[in-house]
């Protein structure tokens, strides 16, 4: 909102629970544009192959906030999802367009999507 670049550094394990994957997160905001500065996320997602060169995924996370501007801690909890949509466009180049959303009583509902490009070597 300020113009401030915020660096985000955070720490992340993951393991693979039959077909689920399973993680957890802890993230820390180095920044003074927000009310927090450590926030903790759990997550899980299942991936599926759809086909030639094609693949699906949905994640769901559920977080909360070290500290927030009120004292309710029901507030301080987030939660929401990403789905995706994967194509292998050749063996070094994948293309995922995925929207999300998140829900919150502190910080709001978000909604967002976007495109990634992937390139290996």
């Amino acid at each position: 909102g300020d113009g401030d670049n915020d660096i985000e550094p955070y720490i992340s394990i993951g393991t693979t629970v039959g077909e689920i994957s399973l993680g957890a997160a802890a993230h820390y905001d180095e920044s003074d544009s927000q009310d927090h500065e450590l926030y903790y996320e759990f997550t899980a997602g299942y991936e599926r192959d759809l086909g030639e060169n094609l693949s699906g995924a949905v994640e769901l996370v559920l977080g909360w906030f070290d500290d927030t501007a009120t004292d309710d801690a029901d507030d301080d909890v987030f939660y929401g999802g990403t789905v995706s949509l994967s194509y292998a466009a050749s063996g070094n180049i994948t293309v995922t367009p995925h929207a999300s959303v998140t829900f919150s009583e502190n910080l709001g509902d978000y909604f967002f999507g976007g495109v990634s490009v992937g390139f290996g070597f």
